[in-house]
C-alpha cells in the first residue's frame, strides 16, 4: 500500500474530509486528492504534520512504500548521489511549484 491509499484509508476511517486534511497543512482539497492517487507525494515535513494531528506514527504513511528512496528511511541523511538520482526522478516541488532542470541542478 502507498502513501495515498493509506492516507485515503486513515481519513475515511476517521470520518474526515479531503478539505480537513487540508486545513492541517494548509493546501487545497486538490493537492490532498492528487496525494490520494499517487500522482503526487508529500515532503517528509508535511506527512509529518499529518501523522501528529492524527495522533499515529509517520512510519504508517512510509513503511514499504516502493515509490519512496532507500535513504528515506534512515536516520543519516542521504547522500550526494542519492540525492542526484532523487532530483533527477522525483517530482519535487519548492514553494507550490514543481522545480524546472535549472533548479534541479
Amino acid at each position: 500500500m502507498r502513501f495515498g491509499e493509506r492516507l485515503k484509508k486513515i481519513r475515511t476511517e476517521r470520518g474526515l474530509r479531503q478539505e480537513d486534511i487540508g486545513r492541517i497543512v494548509h493546501v487545497g482539497k486538490s493537492t490532498v486528492s492528487q496525494w490520494e492517487n499517487n500522482i503526487h507525494t508529500p515532503d517528509l515535513e508535511t506527512v509529518s504534520k499529518i501523522a501528529n494531528h492524527l495522533n499515529i506514527p509517520v512510519g504508517y504513511f512510509l513503511a514499504n512504500d516502493p515509490s519512496a528512496p532507500a535513504w528515506w528511511y534512515r536516520d543519516t541523511p542521504p547522500t550526494d548521489v542519492e540525492l542526484e538520482e532523487f532530483l533527477r526522478k522525483a517530482n519535487v516541488y519548492f514553494d507550490g511549484a514543481p522545480l524546472n532542470e535549472e533548479d534541479k541542478e
